[in-house]
């Protein structure tokens, strides 16, 4: 009996912190690396990020950045192009199931 008891707490423990993670949602800086390497492919502009970056779940998948700005990488003229505090990227989870994920 002693190792059911032992099973039952290790899963009450699990989906305790599986609760925390949908309500506060999970910092993960490795997004972040992969956004600016994203935008500096595909745009030539450099995404600097100085804030948080969070990932929460509810209500829908969405990544959060924090004081972010675009930068000209030609690197001739670094002056900032855009500025700003927060930026929220949403994703509808029927798009992001059905392979074509939509953006807000």
């Amino acid at each position: 009996m002693k190792p059911l008891k032992i099973a039952a707490l290790g899963f009450a423990g699990l989906l305790a912190v599986a609760g925390l993670v949908l309500a506060f949602g999970v910092p993960v800086g490795f997004l972040a690396k992969l956004a600016q390497d994203q935008v500096e492919g595909q745009t030539g502009y450099r995404l600097r990020i100085d804030g948080a970056t969070k990932l929460a779940f509810r209500p829908s998948p969405t990544v959060t950045l924090g004081k972010i700005s675009l930068v000209d990488g030609s690197g001739g003229n670094s002056a900032t192009s855009i500025t700003a505090e927060s930026v929220r990227v949403s994703l509808s989870l029927a798009s992001l199931i059905s392979g074509r994920p939509g953006v807000t």
